[in-house]
């Protein structure tokens, strides 16, 4: 066998494995991050951990915190990738980062809540006639079956705790109806597991029911499209929504997520219990999500609680 071919091959191969230990959304966000990267510092390696530093402190005067923590992991792992240390962990490129953090702060902002209140006000509103993009008043036919696609969404990517990536790669065949009238959905594509396990979640008999009768009426096989929208059309179509509802706020393909996570938490469920349903690997982002519903359980809340119920009773 020629050792030339090999070696090409192998390195070709090898190039494959790298990538697709990530997400295409982490591999896009990558590749623009290390072209910045490039187009000022040059395509040396390894990069000099001054040059570093003084890029991501200058990215920090115009760009948000969690851009400036983007560009430090698109400039780590391709220096992993190529076996070299990353100089994002030299101390003085450290050092710049920790100061950035301090002066500006790293709390990331949360997208509002789709709770279950809102999602009630949007199931009310969804189907209500509204005007296109191109100017025209959708007529009540199409203002229903659209309200009806986007109440659906939204009620199954809450009861899944969907990411909108997630939603956008779910297919007809990913659900399997039961017994009871509920629905197992299968998640076979996640940001957070690229091994390609999948995980099976639980939808409502409602929203098994309205699935159901929109298949029908699409006439779609069963490999295709569920919903048939990109990440960024649910994000929008679900912004629309709430605007329609009247809710106010920041809403985003994350919110049916968040207010799910939200409902648990007043329903007195733990973290551990929100992680698992929402497979998050660390307490961190549940935690921090639910952060204003748990203080409402903190010490200082029962004590209040306590003062008013003996003040109520005398």
């Amino acid at each position: 066998m020629n050792r030339e071919v090999v070696s090409v091959s192998g390195e070709a191969a090898l190039e494959a494995n790298l990538r697709a230990s990530r997400s295409a959304s982490t591999r896009r966000a990558y590749d623009a991050a290390w072209r910045a990267f490039r187009d000022y510092a040059g395509p040396v390696l390894p990069a000099d951990p001054k040059t570093v530093a003084i890029y991501l402190s200058a990215l920090g005067e115009r760009a948000k915190p969690a851009t400036v923590q983007l560009h430090a992991a698109a400039i780590a792992a391709i220096h992993k990738d190529n076996g070299l240390e990353s100089p994002t962990e030299h101390p003085g490129v450290k050092k710049a980062m920790e100061g950035h953090a301090n002066r500006v702060g790293t709390a990331p902002k949360q997208a509002s809540p789709i709770d279950a209140e809102a999602y009630e006000k949007i199931t009310a509103t969804a189907m209500e006639p509204r005007r296109t993009r191109g100017g025209r008043t959708e007529t009540v036919e199409e203002a229903q079956f659209r309200g009806l696609v986007d109440a659906c969404l939204i009620g199954v990517m809450r009861d899944a705790l969907l990411r909108r990536s997630e939603a956008s790669a779910l297919r007809w065949e990913d659900l399997e109806p039961q017994t009871d009238g509920s629905g197992r959905l299968t998640i076979r594509f996640s940001k957070t597991d690229q091994s390609g396990k999948s995980a099976v979640r639980y939808v409502s008999p409602i929203l098994v029911e309205i699935l159901l009768c929109l298949w029908a009426v699409s006439n779609a096989a069963a490999e295709d499209s569920m919903f048939g929208l990109s990440s960024s059309q649910i994000s929008r179509r679900i912004a629309t929504a709430c605007a329609q509802a009247g809710l106010r706020g920041e809403f985003s393909g994350h919110s049916p997520r968040i207010g799910m996570a939200h409902d648990l938490a007043k329903a007195g469920f733990g973290i551990t219990d929100i992680m698992q349903v929402g497979r998050w690997k660390s307490s961190a982002m549940p935690a921090y999500y639910v952060r204003g519903i748990e203080e409402g359980k903190s010490a200082v809340a029962r004590y209040y609680a306590a003062m008013m119920e003996a003040s109520s009773a005398k």
